[in-house]
């Protein structure tokens, strides 16, 4: 598929209770800088993205953001009880979104979900099933112009929650 092209962002999973030495430990590393952090109340999530300055290349940490107050496991805790602390997916940019999608589709690619936000929103992305080869998601993102953002509250959660089809 031509229209898939550069790596926007790595995303992986940790702990809650390992969370912020994650985070320190990866900027520490590195020249990137932290950005932004989404929460995910309902969800027992936090997704927290370090960008590195003037390129368009991300790291995300995503975790519980501790004991759910109902005791039930969210999908980042279900997630790590399953396949352990790893990297969850790698997104790649794409153009043509809705092509990429239906071609992939086409050559018989499952996803976890549909394609999720809109030009209006700034971005539209979708989830891969896991490969059967290696165990990670790929992520298919457009970003359109004038997008100033990462990702929308709204597209961070229903990923979330596809997280918890794997």
């Amino acid at each position: 598929m031509r229209q898939i092209g550069v790596f926007d962002h790595a995303s992986v999973r940790v702990r809650a209770r390992d969370r912020d030495d994650a985070i320190v430990e990866f900027l520490e590393l590195t020249n990137y800088e932290f950005s932004m952090a989404v929460y995910v109340d309902n969800l027992n999530s936090i997704t927290n993205v370090a960008r590195l300055p003037g390129e368009p290349y991300a790291m995300v940490i995503t975790s519980g953001l501790g004991d759910s107050a109902d005791g039930q496991e969210g999908p980042t805790e279900k997630f790590i009880r399953n396949y352990g602390r790893r990297i969850h997916h790698l997104a790649f940019r794409t153009s043509r979104i809705e092509e990429t999608f239906a071609g992939l589709k086409a050559q018989g690619m499952e996803f976890l979900l549909e394609l999720v936000g809109s030009p209006e929103e700034g971005l539209k992305q979708t989830f891969s099933r896991p490969s059967p080869h290696t165990l990670i998601v790929n992520e298919y993102i457009q970003r359109y112009e004038g997008f100033e953002g990462f990702f929308t509250k709204s597209n961070v959660t229903l990923l979330t929650e596809a997280t918890a089809r794997q």
